[in-house]
Protein backbone atom coordinates (compact mmCIF):
# COMPACT_ATOMS: atom_id res chain seq x y z
CA UNK A 1 0.00 0.00 0.00
CA UNK A 2 1.55 3.28 -1.34
CA UNK A 3 2.82 5.60 1.73
CA UNK A 4 0.46 9.22 2.48
CA UNK A 5 3.38 10.82 0.99
CA UNK A 6 3.42 8.95 -2.08
CA UNK A 7 -0.81 8.80 -2.64
CA UNK A 8 -0.14 13.03 -2.15
CA UNK A 9 2.65 12.57 -5.28
CA UNK A 10 -0.10 10.38 -7.40
CA UNK A 11 -2.96 12.09 -6.50
CA UNK A 12 -0.76 15.65 -7.93
CA UNK A 13 0.56 13.98 -10.85
CA UNK A 14 -3.21 13.10 -11.90
CA UNK A 15 -4.27 16.51 -11.46
CA UNK A 16 -1.88 17.87 -14.26
CA UNK A 17 -4.09 15.85 -17.21
CA UNK A 18 -7.28 18.01 -16.43
CA UNK A 19 -6.19 20.82 -18.32
CA UNK A 20 -3.91 20.92 -20.79
CA UNK A 21 0.11 22.02 -19.66
CA UNK A 22 2.48 23.31 -22.39
CA UNK A 23 6.04 24.60 -21.52
CA UNK A 24 7.85 26.98 -23.74
CA UNK A 25 11.64 27.38 -23.43
CA UNK A 26 14.10 28.85 -25.45
CA UNK A 27 17.38 27.43 -26.51
CA UNK A 28 19.37 30.65 -25.25
CA UNK A 29 18.20 34.46 -23.87
CA UNK A 30 16.52 36.86 -25.53
CA UNK A 31 14.97 34.38 -28.54
CA UNK A 32 11.37 35.31 -27.28
CA UNK A 33 10.39 32.50 -25.34
CA UNK A 34 8.02 34.69 -23.15
CA UNK A 35 6.43 36.12 -26.54
CA UNK A 36 5.64 33.07 -27.96
CA UNK A 37 4.06 32.23 -24.62
CA UNK A 38 1.94 34.56 -24.66
CA UNK A 39 1.06 34.18 -28.29
CA UNK A 40 0.46 30.23 -27.19
CA UNK A 41 -1.85 31.54 -24.57
CA UNK A 42 -3.87 34.08 -26.40
CA UNK A 43 -4.57 31.64 -29.05
CA UNK A 44 -5.56 29.03 -26.34
CA UNK A 45 -8.11 31.64 -24.81
CA UNK A 46 -10.18 31.51 -27.72
CA UNK A 47 -11.33 27.95 -27.00
CA UNK A 48 -11.42 28.38 -22.98
CA UNK A 49 -9.95 29.71 -19.81
CA UNK A 50 -6.21 29.32 -20.25
CA UNK A 51 -3.71 30.39 -17.55
CA UNK A 52 -0.39 32.37 -18.89
CA UNK A 53 2.27 31.14 -15.72
CA UNK A 54 6.07 33.54 -15.48
CA UNK A 55 8.63 31.18 -14.14
CA UNK A 56 11.45 33.51 -14.88
CA UNK A 57 11.55 34.87 -11.00
CA UNK A 58 14.53 36.25 -11.64
CA UNK A 59 13.28 38.95 -14.61
CA UNK A 60 10.89 42.27 -14.80
CA UNK A 61 7.80 40.26 -14.60
CA UNK A 62 5.64 38.83 -17.37
CA UNK A 63 3.08 41.47 -16.48
CA UNK A 64 4.79 44.03 -17.29
CA UNK A 65 5.85 42.70 -21.07
CA UNK A 66 1.84 42.10 -21.40
CA UNK A 67 1.00 45.88 -20.01
CA UNK A 68 -0.45 44.31 -16.99
CA UNK A 69 1.59 45.65 -14.39
CA UNK A 70 -0.99 47.66 -12.74
CA UNK A 71 -3.76 45.27 -12.75
CA UNK A 72 -4.40 44.38 -9.37
CA UNK A 73 -4.01 40.68 -8.33
CA UNK A 74 -1.96 37.92 -7.10
CA UNK A 75 1.29 37.23 -8.42
CA UNK A 76 3.97 34.67 -7.31
CA UNK A 77 5.27 36.36 -3.74
CA UNK A 78 1.44 36.04 -2.81
CA UNK A 79 1.43 32.31 -3.42
CA UNK A 80 4.63 31.56 -1.64
CA UNK A 81 2.54 29.45 1.15
CA UNK A 82 0.17 27.85 -1.35
CA UNK A 83 1.16 23.85 -0.65
CA UNK A 84 -1.10 21.09 -0.78
CA UNK A 85 -4.68 21.32 -2.59
CA UNK A 86 -4.51 24.65 -3.88
CA UNK A 87 -8.01 25.95 -4.27
CA UNK A 88 -7.69 26.13 -7.87
CA UNK A 89 -10.43 28.09 -9.46
CA UNK A 90 -10.20 30.70 -6.60
CA UNK A 91 -7.11 31.23 -8.14
CA UNK A 92 -7.92 31.43 -11.33
CA UNK A 93 -10.32 34.49 -10.97
CA UNK A 94 -8.27 36.53 -8.73
CA UNK A 95 -5.04 36.58 -11.49
CA UNK A 96 -5.01 39.98 -13.66
CA UNK A 97 -6.16 39.52 -17.16
CA UNK A 98 -4.54 40.22 -20.47
CA UNK A 99 -7.34 40.03 -22.91
CA UNK A 100 -9.27 36.44 -21.91
CA UNK A 101 -5.74 35.25 -20.34
CA UNK A 102 -5.29 34.83 -16.81
CA UNK A 103 -2.01 35.78 -15.66
CA UNK A 104 0.28 34.21 -12.61
CA UNK A 105 3.58 36.71 -13.09
CA UNK A 106 6.88 37.64 -11.05
CA UNK A 107 6.44 40.80 -9.46
CA UNK A 108 9.81 43.13 -9.90
CA UNK A 109 8.90 44.60 -6.73
CA UNK A 110 9.37 41.40 -4.95
CA UNK A 111 11.86 39.22 -7.00
CA UNK A 112 11.86 36.05 -5.24
CA UNK A 113 11.84 32.52 -7.01
CA UNK A 114 8.35 30.13 -5.72
CA UNK A 115 9.53 27.14 -4.55
CA UNK A 116 9.32 23.79 -6.23
CA UNK A 117 7.02 22.31 -4.58
CA UNK A 118 4.48 25.39 -4.82
CA UNK A 119 5.30 25.87 -8.44
CA UNK A 120 3.91 22.29 -9.13
CA UNK A 121 0.48 22.71 -6.57
CA UNK A 122 -0.60 26.02 -7.68
CA UNK A 123 0.20 24.72 -11.61
CA UNK A 124 -1.43 21.35 -10.82
CA UNK A 125 -4.58 23.32 -9.40
CA UNK A 126 -4.90 25.81 -12.40
CA UNK A 127 -5.37 23.00 -14.66
CA UNK A 128 -8.14 21.53 -13.24
CA UNK A 129 -9.82 24.36 -14.57
CA UNK A 130 -8.07 25.88 -17.28
CA UNK A 131 -4.74 25.10 -20.01
CA UNK A 132 -1.49 26.58 -18.34
CA UNK A 133 0.56 28.01 -20.73
CA UNK A 134 4.19 27.68 -18.75
CA UNK A 135 6.96 31.01 -19.82
CA UNK A 136 9.96 28.64 -18.69
CA UNK A 137 12.50 31.07 -19.94
CA UNK A 138 15.26 31.35 -17.21
CA UNK A 139 14.26 28.88 -14.82
CA UNK A 140 17.25 27.64 -13.21
CA UNK A 141 15.50 24.34 -12.49
CA UNK A 142 12.74 23.32 -14.40
CA UNK A 143 13.24 19.60 -15.44
CA UNK A 144 10.66 18.27 -13.10
CA UNK A 145 7.86 20.91 -14.09
CA UNK A 146 8.89 20.02 -17.56
CA UNK A 147 8.44 16.65 -17.05
CA UNK A 148 5.10 17.11 -15.98
CA UNK A 149 3.99 19.18 -18.95
CA UNK A 150 1.73 17.18 -21.37
CA UNK A 151 3.67 19.02 -24.82
CA UNK A 152 6.85 21.12 -24.32
CA UNK A 153 7.81 23.53 -27.26
CA UNK A 154 11.42 24.81 -27.93
CA UNK A 155 12.15 28.33 -29.46
CA UNK A 156 15.56 28.26 -31.06
CA UNK A 157 17.10 31.05 -33.84
CA UNK A 158 19.46 30.58 -36.56
CA UNK A 159 23.00 30.40 -35.01
CA UNK A 160 25.78 28.10 -33.49
CA UNK A 161 24.92 29.47 -29.80
CA UNK A 162 21.38 28.61 -30.17
CA UNK A 163 21.81 25.23 -31.69
CA UNK A 164 23.74 24.73 -28.41
CA UNK A 165 22.02 25.54 -26.24
CA UNK A 166 18.63 23.67 -27.41
CA UNK A 167 20.63 20.69 -27.67
CA UNK A 168 21.71 20.79 -23.49
CA UNK A 169 17.83 21.60 -23.09
CA UNK A 170 17.36 18.27 -24.93
CA UNK A 171 19.24 16.70 -22.52
CA UNK A 172 17.25 18.38 -19.72
CA UNK A 173 13.56 17.61 -21.00
CA UNK A 174 14.16 13.57 -20.29
CA UNK A 175 14.45 10.25 -22.38
CA UNK A 176 11.47 10.18 -24.59
CA UNK A 177 10.52 13.76 -24.67
CA UNK A 178 10.25 14.96 -28.15
CA UNK A 179 9.98 19.18 -28.05
CA UNK A 180 8.09 21.25 -30.95
CA UNK A 181 10.53 22.91 -32.10
CA UNK A 182 10.00 26.55 -33.41
CA UNK A 183 12.83 28.38 -35.19
CA UNK A 184 12.72 31.98 -35.43
CA UNK A 185 14.11 32.49 -38.78
CA UNK A 186 16.78 35.19 -40.08
CA UNK A 187 20.14 34.08 -38.57
CA UNK A 188 22.93 32.54 -40.14
CA UNK A 189 21.46 28.85 -40.24
CA UNK A 190 18.13 28.74 -42.32
CA UNK A 191 15.15 26.29 -40.18
CA UNK A 192 15.84 22.94 -42.17
CA UNK A 193 20.12 22.98 -40.93
CA UNK A 194 18.83 23.56 -36.93
CA UNK A 195 16.25 20.67 -36.95
CA UNK A 196 18.46 18.54 -38.31
CA UNK A 197 21.68 19.53 -36.20
CA UNK A 198 19.43 19.08 -33.54
CA UNK A 199 17.63 15.70 -34.86
CA UNK A 200 13.82 17.24 -34.60
CA UNK A 201 11.24 18.06 -37.47
CA UNK A 202 10.80 21.76 -37.41
CA UNK A 203 7.19 22.47 -36.06
CA UNK A 204 7.15 26.17 -37.48
CA UNK A 205 9.22 28.84 -38.69
CA UNK A 206 8.68 31.91 -37.04
CA UNK A 207 9.47 34.90 -38.78
CA UNK A 208 10.10 38.53 -37.76
CA UNK A 209 7.26 40.56 -37.46
CA UNK A 210 8.15 44.42 -37.08
CA UNK A 211 4.80 44.79 -35.17
CA UNK A 212 5.65 43.25 -31.97
CA UNK A 213 8.09 46.09 -30.84
CA UNK A 214 5.17 48.64 -31.45
CA UNK A 215 2.24 46.85 -29.82
CA UNK A 216 5.00 45.65 -26.71
CA UNK A 217 5.32 49.53 -26.43
CA UNK A 218 1.94 50.87 -26.44
CA UNK A 219 1.11 48.28 -23.78
CA UNK A 220 -1.12 46.49 -25.59
CA UNK A 221 1.44 43.16 -25.26
CA UNK A 222 2.83 40.64 -27.81
CA UNK A 223 0.83 40.94 -30.82
CA UNK A 224 1.60 40.56 -34.43
CA UNK A 225 0.38 38.80 -37.33
CA UNK A 226 2.81 35.70 -37.95
CA UNK A 227 2.66 35.43 -34.07
CA UNK A 228 -0.73 34.78 -34.10
CA UNK A 229 -0.10 32.10 -36.83
CA UNK A 230 2.49 30.63 -34.88
CA UNK A 231 0.59 30.24 -32.25
CA UNK A 232 -2.73 28.80 -33.97
CA UNK A 233 -0.35 26.26 -36.12
CA UNK A 234 0.92 25.22 -32.49
CA UNK A 235 -2.59 24.91 -30.71
CA UNK A 236 -3.58 22.72 -33.78
CA UNK A 237 -0.35 20.77 -33.25
CA UNK A 238 -0.69 20.56 -29.61
CA UNK A 239 -4.50 19.78 -29.52
CA UNK A 240 -4.02 17.04 -32.28
CA UNK A 241 -1.35 15.34 -29.85
CA UNK A 242 -3.72 14.93 -26.93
Amino acid sequence: MPLPEERAGQARLRRWVVGRVIGVCGARGGVGTSVLAAGLARAGARRGPVALVDLDAGGGGLDVLLGVEDVPGPRWPDLRLARGIVPGAEVLELLPLWGQVRVLSADRRRPAAPEGEVVRDVVASLADHADVVLDLARLRDWTDVAARCDDVVLLATGDVPAVAGASALLGRLGPGRVPRLVVRTGGALDAGTVGRALGLPVAHELRPDRTLPGAVTHGAGPCGRRLDRAAKVLGEQVRGGR
